[in-house]
């Protein structure tokens, strides 16, 4: 956004502000879309709707992007290849069984907890250390 300030013909402010994005406030976000994804597959497929469980797949699977795969294996690099190994694996279920829904509520459940305990680290990387800001006299 820029505003113009004319105070006067010779006098002009010109006033703006640069504006970047957190790459943890998104990566933290993609984590949390991710889990949501995942469980609306859960959700959809105890409902017998598996075009819709495998649609919210494809949905995680878009989310999985280059960018976001390396960011994860940095921290993990279990969790991002078992996490597109799970993707694929959820766009592939052709059944609302018992021993399916069973198999996909354990792999969620799994991921979920995984994901989260990144979310965690990554925040965790952004907290000040207290023994870097002591005050001197």
């Amino acid at each position: 956004m820029t505003l113009f300030n004319i105070n006067n013909y010779y006098n002009i402010k010109l006033y703006g502000h640069q504006s970047t994005t957190n790459e943890t406030a998104t990566f933290v976000a993609t984590l949390d879309q991710m889990q949501v994804e995942l469980n609306l597959v859960l959700a959809n497929l105890a409902n017998n709707n598996i075009s819709l469980a495998q649609n919210h797949a494809s949905k995680a699977d878009s989310l999985l992007s280059p960018r976001i795969l390396v960011e994860i294996a940095e921290d993990n690099p279990r969790l991002a290849s078992d996490l597109r190994n799970a993707v694929i694996h959820l766009q592939n279920v052709s059944s609302s069984s018992e021993s399916q829904l069973k198999s996909v509520n354990e792999l969620v459940d799994n991921l979920n907890k995984r994901l989260e305990q990144d979310s965690i680290v990554r925040i965790a990387q952004l907290q000040p250390n207290s023994d870097t800001h002591m005050f001197r006299e």
